[in-house]
């Protein structure tokens, strides 16, 4: 008699398809989930090999799935977020919840030290830096409970997830104790004494760059929040990054005040049903310090 398991995909299977899926290539697949190229390929010929059927289409333009591959992926991501759910089930059950959160990498700081006051031992925060399709992929493969993204970009969560408003995250203009507050429109017209450290999570940092420009100021781009913060904080400059950011990491004596309108961006939480962060996005917001929190988008 043939063994059943033998015919059933493994973990390690499912997950393996739906990387493929997202990258579209076999060594961006096998590099999400910390494996070797070879090992990858061999997984996928021993899965074909027990489904009896090509599930992905592989040439020089990378890997795509097939008709069959599509149903296949649908149904591996449905079948992950079940498993995620029965070990978060237990988790809850003997009081100690988990959240796989992610976000990008200038939030970073701020919203991983937030949901971990939000959930404290024994709870765990499982980390995840993206973008935001990225990281709705891993919410929409169970990879992940919970999101914190540009509002706009959740237009893409998967229909079943929550999408909260979390407010506007303005840019802050940050001074260090020893200078007097910057008034930007009295330094536009007399020039800007000190340079800028710019950091945003824009998609178009350069134009955010322009408009400080043409405010007068002189601008230097850094990498993230924390690294503008740390080097204007150093050279006695000034800093403009997001309130979250400075909130996380203020220092005694400093002023920060927003910047106009246009430099301000929303953010929202997505999560699955069975997130610790589930109906806990006013308590979020209020700890990355953001304004109008907990407007529901979606449920």
């Amino acid at each position: 008699m043939a063994n059943h398991a033998d015919a059933v995909s493994s973990v390690d299977e499912l997950r393996l398809a739906v990387a493929l899926a997202d990258h579209g290539s076999m060594l961006a697949a096998a590099a999400s989930l910390h494996i070797a190229q070879p090992s990858a390929s061999q997984r996928l010929r021993r899965l074909e090999s027990r489904v009896g059927l090509a599930l992905f289409d592989r040439d020089t333009r990378g890997t795509r799935p097939t008709s069959a591959g599509l149903e296949y992926v649908r149904l591996a991501r449905r079948a992950l977020e079940t498993i995620e759910s029965v070990t978060d089930g237990a988790r809850r059950a003997a009081g100690r919840p988990r959240s796989r959160t992610g976000t990008f990498t200038s939030l970073s700081v701020p919203v991983f030290t937030a949901v971990q006051r939000l959930l404290p031992p024994p709870a765990t925060v499982e980390q995840r830096i993206g973008n935001g399709r990225r990281l709705l992929r891993m919410i929409d493969g169970g990879e992940l409970d919970a999101a914190v993204i540009i509002a706009p970009h959740a237009t893409w969560a998967p229909t079943t997830a929550e999408v909260t408003r979390l407010g506007s995250d303005p840019l802050l203009l940050v001074t260090p104790p020893e200078v007097e507050a910057i008034d930007p429109a009295r330094e536009r017209r007399r020039g800007w004494a000190l340079p800028v450290w710019v950091a945003t999570y824009s998609s178009q940092p350069d134009d955010v760059a322009q408009d400080f420009a043409a405010m007068g100021a002189q601008v230097r781009l850094a990498g993230s929040a924390p690294v503008a913060l740390a080097i204007a904080r150093e050279r006695g400059e000034l800093a403009a990054v997001p309130r979250s950011a400075w909130s996380a990491d203020r220092h005694q004596g400093e002023h920060a005040q927003a910047l106009p309108g246009a430099f301000s961006m929303p953010l929202a939480l997505v999560t699955v049903r069975t997130s610790p962060l589930s109906g806990r996005g006013g308590e979020l917001a209020t700890e990355l310090g953001l304004a109008q929190a907990d407007t529901a988008m979606r449920t």
